[in-house]
């Protein structure tokens, strides 16, 4: 057998797990983090999503559980989206008996968690199992895919997907030539499920092919270059295929508009579809973006990478910044990466960089700050990792790797301050090093952008809001009725009953969600409570 860009490198990764500390160091995090969900996760909201895609997945399972003879789903608005989260939360719901809301809730945070393991597992494979255990603690330690987990059923399954079929693919690419079917079966496997999350997990097949591209460039050197195509042509197009047709197949398994005939080809053109109708949303609205409501198609071209410099948290940024000092310096001395980390690099950048670029150029819409690309940050977090330990390792320094621990841990003992200060609304957080805080950044960015403050509103409500002499609330929101309902029939006061308004009828109560109005109370009645956090208010409770 020929060797290859790693040698035997499964072998090696799993030796290096096996290292007591690493092993207890994961175990500990990701034990840790399950926890958190557990006691957590109905702390959190209803995000202005949820009703509508439960409706969805509703009809979704009954497609598939009548054998397509129930087309109901065909005619919602959202079935552009693949069903494979309802489907698998629909499952968590039958075992644990848990409310619709808490089920999607509990499975959105456990594909959170499969994220997390999987930034270990190809931090391990790619560049050691230190930088593995850094990359999980650093998207552990994310505020805004922390917060995500628990409200976003739509972009945190598909970036944990988007992640996984990564990590088979650089897996895929550090053993060409010599594949094995195992690891092409699990990569078809994973591609299929992120197809069965969105349209978007084609891209995976461009950074498939691409990976086996640059690892036949990188071999060129040490064989002749007659065999490495020969090996392309008779393992790497095989391979290539069988994933093709797994992940096509578990994508038609778990998205029904991936059944329905598009231009006279069935089965085949679902995701190009759907690509090019998101890439013509219709949504009309304007984001608080710089200070001023903008138009989201006049927003600068400067929108995500200015939201990643002021949300991310200060040891991710920081991370990029060491790892391309380690590798200019590297550069400067002339000195020789390795090929499998550097084949590792630019497969994660790739994946990283290339979505967002597509997204740009393509002028596909944004808004909520940068959610949508969530799933293209999670590959350049842990090459945030592997920045960090690229630097320490290039600059022997000891009095500079001390200050680099020292600094790191304060950053992540501030992030952890903030993640609980906000708690449940984490998703909202921004950095102090450059947007100066949340009260800072109020002034100039969306916060609490989706709504999840109508569950501590509704909490509010119920337990104190108590008008002498009254027996009856009419109360309103500015949302959907069912962000505050679902809340409000929870264990009912007594003695108290709360209701919607009739037609033309006076309310009591006005929940004011603040979106696009952040910076100014409402002009109208008595503020009797804001829900807020670090000093940013979220949701006015009115008393008209």
């Amino acid at each position: 057998m020929t060797p290859s860009v790693a040698q035997n490198p499964k072998k090696a990764v799993t030796a290096s797990l096996l290292k007591k500390p690493v092993f207890y160091a994961i175990a500990i995090l990701l034990i840790g983090h399950f926890v958190l969900i557990i006691l957590t996760f109905r702390d959190y909201g209803m995000c202005w999503d949820q009703p509508g895609l439960h409706r969805y997945g509703q009809a979704v399972v009954r497609f598939y559980t009548s054998f397509g003879r129930d087309t109901s789903v065909r005619h919602d608005d959202l079935k552009l989206y693949g069903g494979f989260f309802e489907i698998a939360t629909n499952a968590i719901q039958s075992l644990t008996h848990l409310g619709w809301l808490e089920a999607r809730t509990l499975s959105s945070a456990l594909f959170g968690l499969l994220g997390i393991w999987t930034a270990f597992r190809l931090g391990a494979l790619t560049f050691g199992p230190i930088v593995g255990l850094t990359a999980a603690l650093f998207l552990s330690l994310t505020p805004t895919y922390y917060g995500h987990e628990f409200i976003n059923p739509k972009d945190i399954p598909f970036a944990a997907l988007y992640l996984l079929s990564v990590r088979y693919i650089v897996q895929i690419s550090l053993d060409f030539p010599d594949l094995r079917w195992s690891i092409s079966t699990k990569a078809g496997l994973a591609i299929g499920a992120t197809l069965g999350m969105r349209a978007g997990g084609v891209i995976l097949f461009l950074v498939l092919f691409g990976g086996l591209g640059v690892s036949l460039l990188l071999n060129i050197n040490a064989r002749r270059s007659r065999i490495l195509v020969w090996k392309l042509l008779t393992r790497g197009l095989p391979h290539s295929m069988a994933i093709l047709i797994i992940a096509w197949l578990i994508m038609l398994l778990s998205w029904p508009f991936a059944w329905k005939v598009h231009y006279g080809i069935p089965f085949f053109r679902a995701p190009f579809v759907a690509l090019a109708e998101f890439a013509n949303y219709p949504w009309n609205g304007s984001v608080f973006f710089d200070g001023q409501l903008i138009r989201w198609n006049e927003l600068p071209r400067t929108y995500l990478i200015t939201l990643f410099a002021n949300c991310l948290p200060e040891f991710i940024l920081a991370g990029w910044v060491l790892g391309l000092a380690a590798l200019l310096k590297l550069c400067y001395l002339r000195r020789k990466v390795p090929k499998a980390p550097m084949l590792s690099g630019v497969i994660l950048f790739t994946a990283g960089a290339a979505p967002i670029a597509v997204i740009r150029i393509g002028h596909a819409p944004l808004y909520d700050n940068f959610r949508h690309v969530l799933f293209a940050l999670l590959p350049l977090i842990v090459l945030a990792a592997a920045g960090v330990w690229a630097f320490l390792k290039s600059f022997q320094n000891e009095s500079v790797r001390h200050v680099c621990v020292i600094l790191y841990v304060l950053a992540m003992a501030t992030t952890i301050a903030d993640m609980r200060a906000l708690h449940p609304y984490e998703y909202t957080y921004f950095n102090h090093l450059v947007a100066g805080g949340m009260e800072q950044a109020n002034q100039r960015f969306e916060m609490e952008y989706w709504g999840t403050a109508f569950r501590e509103a509704a909490i509010w409500l119920k337990e104190y809001y108590r008008p002498p002499g009254v027996s009856e609330i009419v109360y309103d929101t500015n949302a959907l009725q069912e962000m505050t309902d679902y809340f409000m029939e929870q264990a009912p006061p007594e003695g108290m009953k709360f209701r919607h308004p009739s037609d033309g009828e006076k309310v009591n109560v006005y929940l004011l969600f603040r979106r696009g109005n952040q910076l100014t109370e409402p002009a109208f009645g008595r503020i009797v409570h804001t829900i807020k956090r670090e000093g940013v208010p979220f949701l006015d409770i009115v008393e008209m």
